[in-house]
């Protein structure tokens, strides 16, 4: 289990790869567009039928039963008498499939983020990255007994395995990572990296 971090009781730590993530991710943001469009359908469907009388079906009924009835019919938004019935239930049908895609998706975000701690290998990739650092300065220093025993013995090293400096590079740290590396007082990381 990763380090450094409180675990819930009963829960137990599991690795997820990233691509576990990816695919409920793409879901969730591949479709977003969509169902804002047809949210904004569905949202004028809904004004549009909030504007009908409640006891409509009755009087159409009404109206189709009794050809001599002489009542006026009510009037309607023309918005309404040209409503395509058919496109509209469509987009509703497809509003609610992408809320139920999103909401899976969403659902399984959410297991895997329980499931991983929200740990998605940072600490691990830090504590390699010392590891390599601290094997890249040893083999620096064994470099540089190295020349010094071949100049020693004679050879002219001017302009071999000399390396600029960088001009001064920034260095920085991995202040929240305190696996590797030496303290000083306060336990603050100080293995550096060079950012140049």
């Amino acid at each position: 289990s990763p380090p450094h971090h409180h675990h819930p009781k009963g829960i137990p730590y599991a690795k997820v790869e990233t691509k576990e993530f990816q695919k409920p991710c793409k879901s969730i943001a591949s479709i977003q567009i969509t169902r804002d469009f047809l949210n904004d359908a569905t949202l004028n469907l809904s004004t549009l039928l909030s504007k009908l009388p409640p006891d409509l079906e009755q009087i159409c009924n009404t109206y189709k039963e009794d050809e001599h009835n002489n009542k006026p019919l009510p009037e309607f938004d023309n918005d309404i008498l040209d409503l395509n019935i058919e496109e509209s239930m469509n987009n509703v049908k497809q509003y609610r499939d992408i809320v139920l895609q999103q909401k899976v998706a969403r659902h399984t975000c959410f297991a895997l983020l329980v499931k991983s701690q929200c740990q998605f290998g940072s600490q691990t990739s830090a504590k390699t990255y010392y590891e390599m650092k601290e094997l890249l300065d040893k083999l620096q220093r064994r470099k540089v007994l190295v020349e010094d025993a071949m100049e020693l013995e004679g050879f002219d090293m001017d302009g071999i395995g000399k390396e600029d400096d960088g001009g001064g590079e920034k260095e920085s740290v991995l202040e929240w990572f305190d696996g590797g590396g030496e303290k000083e007082e306060g336990g603050r990381c100080v293995k550096r990296i060079k950012t140049g």
